[in-house]
């Protein structure tokens, strides 16, 4: 496949369910109220589910209901600033945990593989540009996206057996891209302690060149 380019098929054509908003009722104290992701769980474009990331609700969700998570669903933040209105996630803890707030959209395809294509699309510069440039918003509201927005969106297919090698590369490429993340970062935290350390001695006066004797032991005179 290498210098072909792949077809793009609307993302709707994909599609098992949705796309759909989910449900964002009070927060509360009620020990027994079913627990919802923040708007937080997705910002990084990776799911997260700490405590952060989670509040409990007053109400308790029916176990019938719509909203409930299941492994493999993709979360779409509908509505934030321009520069994480779009970002995805993959959902991947237990079923009937967490329900997902009115602010995500929930999208489901029908293998985790697609699913995994679909995340790191939207992930990606292109995808990233398409949801910015499709956002609306008058000024001082939030930009937000939907659903007629998501289906729209043209995604890149390779061939459907060869999904999961493109995948791999991807996931090697970004795995490599983190690792150099984390290197800066170490270096940077380096830089900063020798810095530190560079203006404490100056400041104790341990920088300023101390004078030499001359090889008669004798310094110079004038």
């Amino acid at each position: 496949e290498a210098g072909r380019e792949w077809p793009r098929v609307p993302l709707e054509e994909l599609l098992t369910e949705g796309p759909a908003n989910g449900y964002s009722p009070r927060s509360g104290e009620n020990p027994r109220g079913t627990l919802s992701l923040k708007l937080t769980a997705t910002t990084r474009g990776v799911m997260d589910l700490s405590d952060r990331a989670v509040k409990r609700l007053n109400e308790v969700i029916p176990k019938d209901s719509k909203f409930w998570l299941r492994a493999g669903d993709i979360l779409i933040q509908r509505a934030n600033s321009l520069e994480y209105v779009g970002m995805a996630a993959i959902y991947d803890g237990p079923p009937h945990k967490y329900i997902y707030p009115d602010l995500m959209i929930r999208i489901r395809v029908a293998s985790p593989t697609m699913a995994r294509w679909i995340w790191r699309y939207c992930s990606s510069a292109s995808g990233r540009r398409y949801f910015t440039s499709n956002a609306t918003g008058t000024a001082g509201n939030m930009p937000k996206i939907n659903g007629s927005t998501i289906r729209k969106m043209q995604i890149p297919l390779p061939p459907i057996d060869q999904l999961e090698i493109f995948l791999g590369r991807v996931d090697r490429a970004l795995d490599a891209i983190d690792a150099l993340q984390a290197d800066a970062v170490r270096s940077q935290k380096l830089l900063d302690r020798l810095d530190q350390a560079t203006l404490a001695k100056a400041f104790r006066g341990e920088l300023v060149e101390k004078h030499r004797p001359s090889a008669s032991g004798k310094g110079s005179r004038k």
